[in-house]
């Protein structure tokens, strides 16, 4: 819910930065929706609610590296219009799976915008990346900086675990 009524402030802040946005007749923050004069809806539901049944021209999928496979095909499709489209938003978050990977990595006929933080020239965010990178682990600062798909470097068999397996101290356990 926290991430669905930040998303909504975005939206509704980006609308206004046109010089002419259409005015909106009626907004509510408990609903989540907006709704602007010239008839559309602005709706955003969080990730733990049911979307079926309604019609869009345009879905975001904000923090897409944690959606599902099965999660996309069952709420994003069947609620878009033939014409509508589908924007996944995210960092890596390392993951070498699920939705937004495999679309990213995949032939599928997609526009792909790869939006680093580290290309901004604003001052402020560029002390904030700074602080970043010196705070940060390497690879969590690649993830969300860099937009890269590392992982956090960290080996599901110790270097010690590993070494042991190989000294063959040990018996042979012997089931009789």
């Amino acid at each position: 819910m926290r991430q669905a009524i930040t998303l909504f402030r975005r939206i509704i802040a980006f609308m206004h930065t046109d010089p002419a946005p259409p005015p909106i007749m009626r907004q509510t923050m408990t609903e989540l929706e907006a709704h602007p004069r010239h008839g559309g809806r602005i709706t955003v539901l969080p990730a733990n609610e049911n979307a079926r049944g309604e019609t869009a021209d345009l879905i975001i999928g904000d923090e897409a590296c944690f959606i599902q496979p099965d999660e996309a095909l069952t709420a994003f499709f069947p609620m878009r219009r033939s014409t509508g489209r589908i924007f996944l938003l995210s960092t890596p978050n390392g993951t070498r799976s699920g939705y937004f990977y495999e679309t990213w990595e995949s032939d599928a006929n997609v526009r792909r915008i790869r939006a680093r933080s580290m290309d901004t020239t604003r001052e402020d965010r560029l002390a904030q990346i700074e602080f970043d990178r010196r705070t940060m682990s390497d690879a969590t600062f690649r993830r969300e900086h860099l937009c890269e798909w590392v992982g956090a470097g960290e080996s599901l068999l110790s270097w010690n675990t590993l070494e042991r397996a190989m000294q063959n101290k040990e018996k042979a356990l012997c089931l009789t």
